[in-house]
């Protein structure tokens, strides 16, 4: 896409401005174009340019508050240019008063004349707090996308360019805002859901953290990280690191992950020691997995060591085998619950310990959270869950989603929504884990489910029984503990990632930072997930 600044003059004099002043680009100039920056209404030929074939531009909408002149410009696209959701703080930071009136007119007009329309918001010190509302105040009045643009460094720096960590939760909140949104000038590293709507980056250096990074990005600008210094910059590191204790357990569950894996040599007490060792500072958050971690007769031993490096730590058991003492520390204690009585707990399981995990389950409940695998059977059977956990009262209660077995999800996109409205319908807060594209099922499905994010590749990395690093309980092996760093394993996992390309669909969609296609495994392997909706 070329792009030029048309030049000439505004009739705004917004403080943060970067348009290049001067002579007015030639018609001939601005054909040749493709987006085009600056007032071109103010141009002496903007009739005429208003002719050419259709082309994106950027205004401050002012003139189209004219009807007739919002008829005359339907062929093309417009970013009108949006400071704030209120006239007080967009007609100050533009230093012109009544241009927000005139700029909301203005899009409305365009939007009734039938030209595409949207919004550039410009994120500046003064307001970057309000971009989530400017962009919802944009969606209302019609505008089908948003671009947020932190200014280039340059000019009076200090009093314009927010600083990126100030501003990152900001954007992030923007784009969850259900309209197609873009971000310009903002590094990579800043963002967490954010990253896959950035369309242009700004100019920089690599320095220090930015040396290793995989992601796709030139660094800090030097005017920014003179100004700020550099001390923002973090390693990009999983939230959470899986660490299974054993491969053993005590159950035969027909839907375990673990069938047909292929086995090695087990890591000794003092491997896992080590690892913990090498993760402080690195992670926030171990979980101790399984197969069952508590068959391994070390489990106290290893979980104090986790505690007294610092972590957060999350115990995975399935609920039949007492607590040792030093499992007090643990934060949560996550529990499976795919069965509502003795019976079904028997048939799915191979196991008669449903009465001793519920009572272990009542017991630990302040910490206790339940995990229901959503298979057909159980989604019918929800209201016995929903009777069994009112009783319980544990402290979270979720639905994961059937890992892919032999390419498929297990569930249909019927089931899902199935789900999705019994949930609803229960009045409870139950939420839905693993990657599940939000197309899926219908729009408040969006509401219970926190995306891609809480699967593990994008936010956490698994360490088998073997010593094997995954991005996932399903995914293959990205070298062993032993041998390959946790670093070098997480960065190739990113790499991976960030190269899928997903389908045509889930680029436009609104969606794409939290929902990310669905299973990321799955779209490696077929090209997207298939409970995608049409």
């Amino acid at each position: 896409m070329k792009q030029i600044d048309i030049g000439g003059r505004c009739n705004n004099n917004c403080f943060s401005c970067q348009s290049k002043k001067g002579r007015w680009k030639t018609l001939q100039e601005i054909a040749q174009a493709d987006y085009i920056c600056g007032e071109t209404t103010l141009h002496p030929d903007f009739l005429k340019i208003l002719m050419l074939p259709k082309k994106t531009f950027e205004t401050n909408g002012r003139a189209f508050s004219y009807m007739p002149l919002a008829n005359k410009a339907k062929n093309h696209e417009w970013l009108v240019k949006l400071y704030a959701p209120t006239a007080e703080i967009h007609d100050s930071l533009t230093r012109a008063e009544g241009s927000f009136r005139q700029a909301i007119r203005g899009l409305k007009n365009l939007e009734k004349a039938g030209a595409k329309t949207g919004v550039l918001v410009p994120v500046t010190m003064q307001n970057y707090p309000l971009i989530e509302h400017t962009v919802r105040k944009a969606k209302a009045l019609g505008a089908t996308r948003a671009v947020l643009v932190l200014p280039l460094p340059g000019g009076d720096f200090a009093k314009t360019v927010p600083m990126y960590s100030h501003a990152a939760d900001y954007i992030e909140r923007a784009v969850a805002c259900d309209i197609p949104v873009a971000i310009r000038n903002v590094p990579p590293c800043f963002l967490k859901d954010a990253r896959h709507h950035i369309e242009s980056l700004p100019p920089g250096t690599k320095k220090g953290a930015c040396n290793w990074c995989i992601l796709d990005c030139q660094g800090l600008p030097s005017e920014y990280a003179k100004e700020y210094g550099r001390l923002e910059l973090k390693e990009h590191t999983p939230n959470e690191v899986k660490i299974e204790l054993t491969d053993l357990c005590n159950l035969r569950c027909g839907f375990c992950y673990r069938k047909g894996r292929k086995k090695g040599n087990p890591l000794s007490t003092k491997d896992y020691l080590k690892i913990l060792d090498n993760l402080k500072g690195l992670v926030e958050t171990v979980r101790l997995t399984g197969g069952e971690p508590l068959l391994n007769r070390d489990f106290g031993k290893i979980l104090l060591h986790a505690k007294r490096n610092g972590f957060r730590i999350i115990i995975n058991t399935n609920g039949t085998r007492a607590l040792p003492k030093e499992a007090l520390l643990a934060e949560e204690i996550l529990v499976p619950l795919h069965s509502y009585d003795s019976n079904s707990e028997k048939k799915k399981t191979a196991g008669q310990f449903f009465d001793i995990k519920i009572e272990y389950i009542k017991k630990q409940r302040s910490r206790i959270t339940l995990n229901t695998l959503a298979t057909k059977e159980n989604i019918r059977d929800f209201d016995k869950f929903k009777a069994l956990v009112d009783d319980i009262k544990p402290k979270r209660w979720f639905f994961t989603i059937p890992e892919p077995v032999n390419r498929k999800r297990g569930i249909s996109r019927a089931d899902v929504k199935k789900l999705v409205k019994l949930i609803n319908k229960s009045g409870m807060d139950i939420t839905l884990s693993q990657a599940l594209p939000f197309c899926s099922a219908e729009a408040d499905f969006v509401a219970l489910y926190k995306g891609a994010n809480l699967c593990g590749p994008w936010t956490s990395i698994h360490i088998d029984a073997f010593g094997e690093i995954r991005s996932c309980y399903m995914s293959k092996s990205y070298g062993n503990i032993r041998k390959n760093g946790l670093r070098k394993a997480w960065a190739n996992i990113r790499a991976e990632l960030e190269s899928i390309e997903l389908p045509k669909k889930c680029r436009k969609c609104s969606q794409i930072t939290v929902c990310r296609g669905g299973c990321s495994l799955l779209v490696q392997r077929l090209g997207k997930d298939p409970l995608m909706g049409t």
